[in-house]
């Protein structure tokens, strides 16, 4: 698929701001989480929520699932086992 021009994500991007909110998130949205967390993961995740001062939970995880993707083998190895 050839990336788009900017004018192609202009018009694309004014159409989705036409629609309604629900068909807007159908489009944009792959799925929601519900997310229940103890309460050690809580700190952890405002700890690098104060660190870095991200303020919305979502932005947070996202990072961080794309950031595991730079990871070495090694070091997801280490994560996980």
């Amino acid at each position: 698929m050839a990336a788009m021009t900017p004018n192609e994500r202009l018009i694309n991007f004014r159409k989705r701001q036409k629609l309604k909110e629900e068909e807007r998130l159908k489009l944009v949205l792959a799925k929601r989480i519900r997310l229940d967390i103890y309460h050690a993961t809580n700190d952890q995740l405002e700890k690098i929520m104060s660190e870095t001062d991200i303020d919305e939970i979502q932005d947070v995880i996202t990072r961080l699932i794309h950031g595991y993707d730079r990871l070495t083998a090694k070091q997801k190895e280490k994560i996980f086992k």
